[in-house]
């Protein structure tokens, strides 16, 4: 279980750093709401933030996946979800994007809903993901990127926070589907969970970039952490076994609470100079 804290933690830090280069690098790429995907496209593959960026994923991503096998799945995914934290911190000191006090507190409380989530952590489950879960996986995969392919064409806020959260459920779908993951032979158990690890991740990281070009860091943040964090926490929970301590469900849900409350008061976090670009 310590090298599962380990990975989980290493992840956080990482992904919290990476989420502000990459609103760095994203805000550079035209916005896919006035120019062609090709162009789009273009424009992000040479761009050397974002290549950079999508190498701290993928190490990061092994690292997460590696947590979520080792750990709780509602536990792993908690606390990679305190890299709302350093994104926050960091982004307000990296793009001068200004936290107000009540942010401040939102951050905080959303630490505490952490603290209180890893101490009520019971055992990871040894349950397996089967083929028929895994398909379902990828129905709900594309049905979300074909929400998110509308959502890319509005510029309003709400699309915003809708590209961001569909980026953080194909997120999600990474670490449930490594748990379809079994002995390295050729099945199909093994070749839709490596599909869906690959792919979920690329979904995951287009559609959170697009997001980052309408709204500041932390707001396109906050929706993307509530979804990869709740999504696979929920169904380890009902399906695959995990378990809370003993007597520590009060615990488990009093911090579920707080963090939600946390994370969505930081969806209203405004940075001005972005959203007035995406106009």
């Amino acid at each position: 279980m310590v090298l599962g804290l380990v990975c989980a933690v290493t992840t956080s830090l990482l992904f919290g750093v990476a989420a502000v280069l990459q609103a760095t690098g994203a805000r550079d790429v035209p916005s896919i709401s006035q120019h062609p995907w090709r162009d789009v496209l273009r424009t992000a593959l040479v761009n050397k933030m974002l290549m950079a960026v999508l190498a701290m994923h993928i190490f990061g991503g092994f690292l997460h996946l590696l947590s979520a096998v080792l750990l709780p799945l509602y536990l792993a995914q908690a606390i990679m979800a305190a890299s709302v934290v350093v994104t926050a911190f960091y982004a307000a000191h990296l793009l001068k994007e200004h936290l107000s006090t009540s942010d401040k507190a939102a951050v905080f409380v959303t630490m505490a809903g952490l603290v209180l989530l890893t101490a009520s952590s019971g055992r990871a489950g040894g349950e397996r993901v089967h083929e028929r879960f895994l398909w379902m996986l990828i129905i709900f995969l594309v049905m979300g990127t074909l929400a998110a392919t509308f959502a890319v064409q509005s510029k309003d806020r709400a699309a915003a926070v809708t590209l961001a959260a569909v980026g953080g459920a194909a997120y999600a779908i990474t670490p449930l589907a490594a748990r379809g993951l079994g002995n390295p032979t050729f099945s199909v158990e093994n070749v839709l969970s490596m599909f869906l690890i690959i792919v979920g991740s690329l979904v995951g990281f287009v559609f959170y970039s697009f997001s980052l070009q309408r709204v500041s860091t932390i707001a396109a943040t906050a929706p993307l952490v509530l979804a990869e964090t709740l999504v696979p926490a929920g169904i380890g929970l009902m399906f695959l076994h995990d378990t809370v301590r003993q007597g520590w469900w009060p615990g488990a849900i009093a911090g579920l609470l707080l963090a939600l409350g946390g994370v969505l008061t930081l969806v209203r976090h405004t940075a001005p100079h972005v959203e007035g670009m995406a106009l």
